[in-house]
């Protein structure tokens, strides 16, 4: 747990306990002081509103900031976290946010996860797993929360074999040119990784 959230939730139960008549804050009223009820779904609402800030920052000219930048990308996301995170680029030249963001529902489960920056232009990193285990269909749950241990391995997990992969990266291609990208290729040293570039 977070050491803000925990000194937060002390601080709101010391004061409730020894101040009876001291009712909660109203947090839209007073920010400063916040009760948690459920401090996992906090770290996991912080990771999703977070992120979607830091894309928007990113894509500052898209929303009538003053900031942007040019070269960013996000850290690993899941596929509704990534579809958010799209949404917030309505379109830049050929790429499209909303309909990239519905494109990639095709693969939801399939791959392990998804970044999302900037590299001049819209750029998407896709990580194909190398084990059952490490697709987001394996533990969804785990796939949506900040500091997630790693999947479980269970004695059926096996590796990915070349078909089954050439049979995804086959797909993502096809998805990905049915979307207008101009690059699609490997990163050249984690080779699992699909790059997918809009000019």
């Amino acid at each position: 747990m977070n050491a803000l959230v925990s000194s937060l939730l002390v601080l709101t139960f010391a004061c409730t306990r020894e101040c009876p008549k001291l009712q909660p804050a109203d947090p839209c009223k007073d920010p400063v002081v916040a009760t948690v009820a459920d401090a996992a779904a906090a770290t996991t609402s912080s990771l999703y509103r977070e992120t979607l800030d830091f894309v928007r920052l990113g894509y500052g000219d898209s929303h009538d900031l003053y900031v942007r930048s040019l070269e960013f990308q996000t850290e690993c996301l899941s596929t509704s976290l990534m579809q958010q995170a799209l949404r917030l680029v309505p379109d830049y030249n050929a790429f499209e946010g909303a309909k990239v963001a519905d494109g990639i529902e095709k693969l939801r489960g399939e791959i392990m996860c998804w970044q999302f920056g900037r590299e001049g232009s819209p750029v998407i990193y896709m990580q194909i797993p190398y084990w059952q285990s490490q697709a987001e269909k394996a533990c969804p749950a785990l796939h949506d929360k900040e500091n997630a241990p790693p999947c479980p391995k269970s004695d059926d997990d096996r590796r990915l074999t070349e078909a089954e992969v050439a049979d995804l990266t086959n797909r993502a291609k096809t998805l990905f040119r049915n979307l207008h990208a101009d690059e699609i290729g490997f990163h050249q040293i984690a080779t699992n990784t699909m790059r997918v570039w809009w000019d």
